[in-house]
């Protein structure tokens, strides 16, 4: 089992964030206190985290049988810009 808190570099509760073991299916999202429980097996897994305006964040946990894990995650904001398409056209 992972626990931990999700939450912004401004300390924000990323409440509405989603956490997943990569390459699977499994995954979970934050109370509202930006508290997550996830359920893995024993090995080794990446986590993935994301929320829409941030940056995606991956951390690498491994697990002994039976063994809990705490681990915290602070998301920084992503400053990408959306570039919108231009269409001009000339009239004769």
């Amino acid at each position: 089992m992972v626990s931990g808190k999700v939450i912004s570099t401004s300390n924000e509760i990323m409440d509405f964030a989603t956490v997943q073991v990569k390459g699977t299916s499994i995954g979970t999202r934050p109370n509202e206190k930006g508290i997550y429980h996830l359920k893995v097996d024993a090995g080794k897994h990446t986590l993935v985290f994301k929320a829409m305006g941030y940056a995606t964040v991956e951390r690498t946990v491994t697990l002994q049988a039976g063994e809990r894990q705490k681990l915290n995650v602070k998301m920084p904001v992503s400053y990408t810009h959306l570039t919108l398409p231009t269409h001009s056209t000339l009239w004769p």
